[in-house]
């Protein structure tokens, strides 16, 4: 191997390693906006069940007090 082949494997080596790179990093950017939007929703839905638990519980108070 003399050094003109070297040196045009290594661009090629460089080059491969720099799609693969790229390829991962977009993937790795999807997933944490996939997982950005999930947490989202996750509050979202933690912030409804927190107010239809108070609400459950609010009308549970007046029930039983009705029924005594």
């Amino acid at each position: 191997m003399d050094e003109a082949c070297a040196k045009e494997m290594l661009k090629q080596y460089y080059r491969t390693w720099l799609e693969m790179e790229t390829k991962h990093r977009e993937y790795a950017n999807r997933l944490y906006k996939r997982i950005e939007v999930v947490k989202k929703d996750a509050e979202f839905w933690k912030g409804k069940f927190t107010v239809v638990k108070n609400e459950n519980n609010t009308l549970r108070k007046k029930v039983s007090k009705q029924n005594k």
